[in-house]
């Protein structure tokens, strides 16, 4: 084989694995109902009991979470996540953010049924604020479990 022929297997070769990629990517972003694994991020399931209800990823100025259910937004869980907003962008005041980096937020993206499909805090700078988000979104998805769950047990009963 020439020099030529292996650049361009190695470029169609290349071309399909990026397809196959996309493709793998797409299915998993399915399956988990959010956004699903980005490079750079360290997945950690979050379990009831036995049961994984969601998984939750950390990058590095942020922390998002996956419901791996129907997670039905309820204002009480909004208002929670809110409160724990509240209590990081007071801890970014108190220890100064850097110039041009913004304060926390949070974001909850839903489905078009009305139920969470992914919930994110970005812009978290201190280890504190990581943990503290992070420890919020397992509580909040362990709550959403147990009102599904309650939900559910409801429905059956009618």
């Amino acid at each position: 084989m020439s020099k030529e022929e292996i650049v361009s297997w190695l470029r169609t070769k290349i071309e399909e694995l990026e397809n196959e990629l996309r493709v793998l990517k797409s299915m998993l972003e399915l399956m988990e109902g959010g956004e699903g694994w980005k490079p750079g991020e360290r997945p950690e399931e979050v379990k009831v009991g036995r049961r994984k209800i969601a998984v939750l990823y950390r990058g590095d100025y942020y922390v998002r979470i996956v419901p791996q259910f129907p997670m039905p937004d309820v204002s009480e869980i909004r208002n929670y996540l809110e409160n724990i907003l509240s209590e990081i962008k007071e801890i970014q005041a108190r220890t100064g953010v850097e110039s041009g980096e913004e304060l926390a937020r949070l974001i909850i993206k839903n489905s078009p049924e009305g139920f969470v499909t992914e919930i994110t805090f970005e812009n978290l700078y201190s280890a504190v604020e990581l943990l503290k988000a992070k420890a919020a979104l397992k509580h909040s998805v362990e709550v959403g479990w147990h009102i599904y769950k309650a939900r559910d047990k409801e429905q059956d009963q009618l």
